[in-house]
């Protein structure tokens, strides 16, 4: 038979499930909670707000928050810079399912100067390191480019990752 759920403002009437007071449930593409965000194409999403690139997630993320990265393959050069906090997490717990891709011209992520990152449940590929500290140094860091960052991986995939210099896969600078 026909449903209708009786609440105020509730923006699907056919879904008990989606209301005001729905919680917002990460790269799931539906306006769970009814406020207007979240029933697009997200890459990535924070504190129940989906987000159209991660670096924008990144950006409204605070000290100790989780950045969700919405299953899909993302050619998007990932930063996180000057002291931030976060965890980076691929939505499905599955790396295939969720894959950061370099295009073969770029360092796939990049983390500046005293951020501390966790990374998980994500497929880094197809990264090409970069001349970080000049023309003719040498490129450095395909997959993953840490300068004086702290960083946990886990359960990550590393695949066709290249850098002429040093770490094809991460290059860690410790200074």
């Amino acid at each position: 038979g026909e449903q209708y759920v009786d609440v105020a403002n509730d923006c699907n009437d056919g879904n008990p499930a989606v209301n005001p007071g729905a919680e917002e449930i990460p790269c799931d593409h539906v306006d769970n909670d009814c406020d207007g965000e979240g029933a697009g194409t997200a890459v990535a999403a924070l504190l129940g707000v989906e987000y159209p690139e991660i670096n924008e997630a990144i950006a409204h993320a605070s000290a100790g928050d989780t950045v969700y990265i919405c299953p899909g393959t993302h050619y998007e050069q990932v930063w996180v810079s000057y002291g931030r906090e976060l965890t980076l997490l691929g939505a499905t717990g599955d790396p295939a399912d969720v894959v950061l891709d370099g295009g073969g011209v770029q360092t796939v992520v990049y983390l500046d100067t005293a951020s501390a990152v966790t990374l998980s449940h994500v497929t880094i590929q197809n990264g090409v390191g970069e001349d970080w500290w000049g023309p003719g140094q040498g490129a450095i860091g395909g997959g993953i480019m840490s300068n004086a960052a702290g960083l946990t991986v886990q359960d990550c995939r590393f695949v066709q990752n290249f850098a002429d210099y040093g770490g094809g896969a991460m290059y860690i600078d410790t200074d």
